[in-house]
């Protein structure tokens, strides 16, 4: 239980950390670059994503909970039209994701060699971008907005769920880097 409860609190901290880097940094600098009203609604980077991605290849379906809770908190402290239900999604992409690739014959099982993986990573979170993407739009005309709103919004989803993902993973394998090389200078020191 003690494990569980530090595997959920790991989870919750680093998608609320992704969701306020990507909030608090990634959108304003989309906004001064980009603009347009859609880009208050979806980010180009969505780190988050990445986080439900590993969360859910390294715990399976016990990480869902723990993103349910992490989203729940942002709704909390950043309420939106559709919140409730965008963060439900936004839990339960990953998984659905790696059942689709599980049903088709194709396992992807946490090993050593993370690295290795980071291919078939990087498709399962397309396809969870997508399942996310057409999601979060029909949750959102159920919300009220109208569909002309929200369709342009699916590729933005796809799009910066995607990017989120593999900015993620790239910055986790330079954090990984930088950590190996700290720990072989400091075994020459």
């Amino acid at each position: 239980m003690k494990e569980y409860a530090q595997e959920g609190a790991l989870i919750a901290v680093a998608y609320l950390v992704a969701y306020l880097l990507t909030f608090y940094l990634v959108m304003p600098i989309q906004n001064l670059v980009i603009g347009g009203a859609y880009t208050e609604l979806a980010s180009l980077v969505f780190l988050p994503h990445g986080v439900r991605v590993l969360s859910i290849f390294l715990l399976g379906a016990r990480a869902i909970p723990m993103l349910l809770i992490a989203s729940t908190i942002l709704v909390l402290l950043f309420e939106y039209p559709g919140a409730y239900f965008t963060g439900t999604s936004g839990a339960l992409c990953a998984y659905l994701a790696f059942k689709i690739f599980q049903l088709a014959g194709y396992r992807i099982e946490p090993r050593s060699q993370l690295v290795s993986q980071w291919r078939s990573l990087m498709l399962i979170a397309l396809v969870a971008a997508v399942i996310n993407g057409l999601s979060i739009p029909l949750i959102l005309v159920m919300g009220g907005f109208s569909e002309g709103e929200v369709t342009p919004l699916i590729l933005l989803y796809v799009i910066g769920d995607t990017l989120g993902a593999f900015v993620f993973f790239a910055l986790l394998a330079a954090g990984g880097r930088a950590y190996r090389w700290v720990q072989g200078r400091q075994s020459v020191s």
